[in-house]
């Protein structure tokens, strides 16, 4: 940003104030606030740049997840197993309700959803019919990392 007063050029660049003595008899006296201008665009553009690139890596908050089922777990009894996930950015996740690690077939999604500070919640559900035995859980995938959390029946 310049700026001119009286017969002196100020100019603040990359966090420094310069002060240049422009001469009466200059052909174009604006030709260094131009350059200075470009100059300053261009350092304001990386620094957008880093600041909008760090955010978003400051923002990478992991999600809590939560198995449950909707009926105290009783065996050989219809129920509907949970996985809540909550708290989590960015949005980029996925949920998988397993029996015996292999995919319940039939479930459910809500919408992705967020909360205040841009944090996300999502919440799966599928009907199953709880066997002694069987190993039920939630695989959930956010961004590169892959966690199982399993879901313990009341018995």
């Amino acid at each position: 940003v310049c700026g001119q007063l009286k017969n002196k050029l100020f100019c603040f660049r990359f966090g420094v104030t310069q002060t240049f003595l422009l001469r009466q008899s200059c052909d174009d006296p604006s030709r260094f606030c131009s350059n200075c201008s470009r100059n300053m665009k261009l350092f304001l553009a990386i620094v957008v740049f880093f600041v909008l690139g760090s955010s978003s890596l400051a923002k990478l908050s992991e999600p809590k997840v939560q198995v449950y089922s909707y009926s105290p777990g009783e065996f050989d009894k219809e129920n509907i197993l949970i996985c809540h996930v909550s708290g989590f950015h960015p949005p980029d996740i996925s949920i998988e309700l397993l029996k015996n690690e292999v995919e319940i077939p039939g479930s459910k999604q809500t919408d992705l959803a967020f909360e205040q500070g841009w944090k996300f919640h999502l919440t799966k559900s599928v009907s199953f019919k709880p066997q002694k035995n069987e190993e039920y859980s939630c695989r959930v995938r956010h961004v590169n990392n892959v966690r199982n959390f399993m879901w313990e029946a009341d018995m």
